[in-house]
């Protein structure tokens, strides 16, 4: 099946190459459906959902920021440069910035980062209602939660290996 014109032209507004979006999207999918199949559930009234926080959790006490110089880069560039939460600002879509709370462990504010990156792709404004700052950073931002996924996918916990396994499954 061809793709519609209209989603070609709606890719070509996002200022990032098509091929990294699918590709965060195919990595982000299959890694929340490898949290789920490892056990990390949150269940409520409407069904069930991944538990990124509980993981974050079992990952902070092995978690190295400085792992590797790409890591590295991806944090710091996070913390510089975070991705802003969507919000409703006296009736009118605004962004807010939403920096790290250093009280908190890095990898959860970082998992909760890589998962507003989504959401601002799937469901917020990434198209030009406004003009943009730095359109480089959605590609930066896309490309670096990447990099956190892998990182957390590579970890050698029991946590990291669990959800792994899934992750790897008929790959």
């Amino acid at each position: 099946m061809k793709t519609p014109d209209f989603a070609q032209g709606l890719l070509a507004q996002i200022n990032t190459d098509e091929r990294i979006i699918i590709d965060f999207f195919a990595v982000f999918s299959r890694f929340e459906y490898s949290l789920k199949r490892a056990g990390y559930l949150q269940e409520n009234k409407f069904g069930v959902s991944a538990d990124w926080d509980k993981f974050a959790t079992d990952l902070s006490s092995c978690f190295e920021k400085y792992q590797s110089q790409q890591l590295k880069q991806a944090v710091e560039y996070f913390i510089k440069y975070p991705p802003q939460k969507q919000v409703s600002l006296d009736g009118c879509l605004s962004w807010k910035d939403m920096p790290w709370d250093q009280r908190e462990p890095i990898i959860k504010w970082l998992l909760i980062a890589v998962r507003r990156v989504r959401n601002n792709l799937f469901h917020g404004g990434k198209f030009p209602m406004q003009p943009i700052k730095d359109p480089s950073r959605d590609q930066q931002l896309i490309e670096y939660s990447i990099c956190i996924l892998e990182e957390c996918l590579s970890l050698e916990t029991s946590a990291a290996k669990k959800v792994r396994k899934y992750f790897k499954e008929y790959l």
